[in-house]
């Protein structure tokens, strides 16, 4: 009965601890994510790639979830509202790429071309050290421009 008892409790405990680690991994992708919005926003003057009004959000060329790629600036473009509500109803994005990147961003066209192979291979998550280090990354971004 009582190892019972020490069983649950220990579960409790490791429940505990895990939910406080996910809450801290998911604030600091949180962190991670608006930095690297503000840095793409950054990197295209704050205007949208394609109508060159103003920029209202960063757009990743390689999907988010691939932690390989998902806060690298290079693999964001920067775009109004207006034109993401358009490239979002792409559902393969291709129209986007190849019509758009090829052309007006050639560097962003050939970082797509590098990663996305790479990127779909890499879904595993981060540590939170590296987290850390990719938030400290993208401030010192920030600060140099």
């Amino acid at each position: 009965m009582l190892t019972a008892v020490r069983s649950a409790l220990l579960i409790v405990l490791f429940n505990g601890y895990l939910t406080e680690r996910i809450d801290k991994m998911n604030s600091l992708k949180k962190q991670c994510d608006k930095l690297w919005q503000q840095c793409v926003l950054l990197d295209w003057q704050g205007k949208c790639c394609i109508c060159h009004k103003p920029a209202t959000a960063g757009h990743h060329l390689i999907k988010r979830r691939f932690t390989l790629t998902r806060w690298m600036v290079k693999n964001g473009v920067a775009l109004c509202t207006e034109c993401h509500m358009k490239v979002e109803a792409d559902p393969s994005k291709k129209v986007f790429l190849d019509d758009f990147l090829t052309w007006r961003s050639p560097e962003h066209w050939k970082f797509h071309n590098e990663y996305k192979s790479k990127a779909s291979r890499n879904v595993d998550g981060l540590k939170d050290y590296e987290l850390k280090e990719v938030r400290k990354c993208l401030k010192e971004f920030l600060c140099s421009h």
